[in-house]
């Protein structure tokens, strides 16, 4: 009897994650993010396995790529009226 077999191997992306530097959610401190946000987020991309690249970016730029760029994800998002255009 001959069996064969057929492994197809997908290639997860890499995740961009980007934040600002905003006390108490996310912030950095000695060079490491800290935060309640910045637990939750980075608890959850452990959990996932994937692989991905943090970036503590000013406000706009930090939208810019998240709203330009595939696989990417902002946090923490504050509505302000600043923002508001």
């Amino acid at each position: 009897m001959l069996c064969a077999f057929s492994c197809s191997v997908i290639a997860l992306p890499k995740i961009k994650a980007v934040t600002e530097d905003l006390w108490p959610l996310n912030y950095l401190q000695d060079g490491e993010l800290k935060g309640k946000s910045a637990q939750v987020v980075l608890s959850a991309l452990e959990k996932s396995g994937l692989s991905y690249q943090l970036e503590v970016l000013p406000w706009p730029r930090a939208f810019k790529i998240a709203t330009e760029q595939p696989n990417t994800v902002i946090f923490s998002i504050v509505r302000t009226n600043k923002r508001e255009q």
